[in-house]
């Protein structure tokens, strides 16, 4: 059974993901053959986790984008919209944040039509 000192104090330093993962493990199945590191690994996997994903939460509200739930998955690539699947998709795995790329995107401002417009990747600064 979870210790709730141990629980509070967690919740106290605001690591409520980590206390709700310790209290989780008592309802495990085969939790008592597993070693200490095992189960505090799971703890804190469960709280970083958490932090992505409450992170990406608080970045798409503020963010205030018009179609927040918008995936790439859903584009349609009818061929009157003139996009360019392998460019799409090479902007959209994010590589060129990581190669620190420069993207121009080009075209007719304020029409939300995206038909015109020319992307550009280029060099590094």
């Amino acid at each position: 059974m979870a210790n709730q000192s141990t629980m509070d104090r967690l919740c106290g330093m605001r690591l409520s993901l980590m206390a709700h993962a310790y209290a989780d493990q008592d309802a495990m199945p085969g939790v008592d053959g597993m070693s200490f590191d095992e189960r505090l690994a799971q703890i804190v996997d469960a709280e970083w986790d958490g932090r992505r994903t409450n992170k990406r939460a608080r970045l798409l509200r503020q963010a205030q984008l018009a179609c927040p739930e918008a995936r790439v998955a859903d584009v349609r690539w009818d061929p009157d919209r003139k996009l360019d699947r392998s460019q799409v998709m090479e902007l959209s795995n994010c590589t060129w944040v990581t190669d620190r790329r420069n993207v121009v995107i080009t075209g007719a401002t304020g029409s939300g039509n995206y038909a015109g417009a020319t992307v550009m990747l280029g060099s590094g600064p």
